[in-house]
């Protein structure tokens, strides 16, 4: 029996080695041989890629997921009693004085700042009509509107029987490079090619033809009072808005020319423009020199600013007009200020 498995092992192993020898025997081909090669080479490139993809993948770091903080706003309380809840001291509030109090002085540091930045737009300018002589440019100065800030000052300027609104910078309608460089209470500096000029606004002709009588003859006295007239309500109430919207615009209706005696200015003559009808219908007539309005009096050009800011709340317009040896109140209505747009 163990003889019988012996040779049957050693009959196996034979045949296996036999099989084993002829494999070996089989590699000395060169084409076999290469196949095997081939064989080899593809395992080998497998196992490396392999390797490398898990290195890569080994050298990441590992995701962490974000962490998120919920604020809560106004979270509810439910514990809390509105009952128990202490009620808002309001008078205790105002006693803070959060926002000053009314007799309370700005800081001087802040004051210098505030007067800074209303002059910041004159400080350039300052001086520059030191030494100017005055223009020789066929221009007339025809009223001002000055300001303490450059930018919401206006000069009524005349050119060839044509009046218009300036600001500062605005070029003039004569020949060359002629610009508003600055404007003053009784005349306007004219940057005229670098050079500084003056326009002033009375001049020689201006003076010297005025027809004012005597302060010292009785005049006449008469009223017109117009404040019923709805017409002339709308039409006044036109007139403000574009004083306001458009001021340019009213050279239509009415131009003005200063008027002065002796060096004083004594008001504004007025004449129609092309609208003739729409200023006779409000009671005027050409040569007409209006003194004031609405009490103020216009004898210095600082008026007229203070006339711009009051008109603009204004519920009539009364006009103080010299007709040649008559004195005439002119009074039209207007809208309440509430109506007037802003």
């Amino acid at each position: 029996m163990g003889s019988e498995w012996l040779v049957s092992a050693s009959d196996k192993l034979g045949s296996s080695w036999t099989v084993i020898s002829a494999q070996l025997h089989s590699l000395a081909d060169p084409q076999r041989a290469r196949q095997v090669k081939l064989v080899v080479y593809c395992l080998a490139a497998l196992w490396l890629i392999s390797a490398l993809v898990n290195l890569f993948w080994n050298l990441l770091p590992a995701p962490t997921a974000p962490t998120q903080t919920v604020t809560i706003v106004n979270p509810l309380d439910g514990t809390a009693d509105s009952a128990r809840r202490a009620a808002v001291k309001i008078d205790e509030m105002v006693s803070w004085n959060l926002f000053g109090t009314p007799d309370m002085k700005l800081p001087a540091a802040v004051a210098d700042a505030v007067e800074h930045a209303a002059s910041s737009s004159v400080g350039e300018l300052a001086g520059i009509e030191d030494g100017a002589r005055e223009t020789r440019l066929s221009l007339r100065l025809q009223g001002v509107v000055a300001s303490g800030v450059q930018s919401a000052a206006r000069a009524i300027i005349e050119h060839q029987k044509v009046q218009q609104q300036y600001a500062v910078g605005d070029k003039l309608p004569v020949s060359g490079q002629v610009k508003v460089a600055k404007i003053l209470t009784d005349r306007v500096v004219l940057d005229n090619g670098g050079k500084y000029e003056l326009l002033l606004l009375f001049d020689k002709d201006s003076i010297a033809t005025a027809p004012m009588a005597s302060a010292r003859v009785e005049q006449r006295r008469r009223n017109i009072d117009q404040r019923g007239n709805k017409n002339l309500t709308d039409l006044a109430e036109s007139f403000r808005r574009r004083l306001y919207s458009n001021p340019q615009s009213l050279s239509d209706v009415v131009k003005i020319s200063a008027v002065r005696v002796d060096g004083q200015l004594q008001g504004y003559r007025v004449s129609a423009g092309r609208a003739r009808d729409q200023f006779e219908s409000l009671g005027f007539k050409a040569n007409d020199i209006v003194t004031g309005v609405n009490g103020i009096e216009l004898d210095s050009p600082g008026k007229a600013m203070e006339l711009y800011r009051v008109m603009r709340s204004a519920e009539q317009a009364s006009f103080s007009v010299r007709r040649g040896e008559e004195q005439l109140t002119l009074v039209v209505g207007l809208k309440k200020p509430g109506e007037v747009p802003r």
